[in-house]
């Protein structure tokens, strides 16, 4: 299957990177869920200070995901 990006140059520049930002955006939050997924495995595993630390992780992509949303709303 192809996957054709044309349509996008139709598009003016600001929303192309609302485009942008919105994939970035679902591609990171599907991330953060997936880390939230194995912060519990680690914690059934005690495994806590490696659960911290990838929470940590969960928690810096969601403040980026909330950037690209504050970018986005500025346009």
């Amino acid at each position: 299957m192809s996957h054709s990006h044309a349509h996008e140059q139709e598009l003016s520049f600001d929303d192309r990177i609302v485009r942008v930002l919105e994939h970035w955006i679902k591609h990171n939050d599907d991330h953060i869920a997936n880390y939230y997924e194995w912060v519990a495995k680690l914690n059934a595993a005690d495994k806590g200070t490696a659960a911290d630390l990838l929470q940590e992780a969960a928690e810096m992509s969601t403040i980026i995901s909330k950037k690209f949303q504050t970018i986005i709303d500025k346009l």
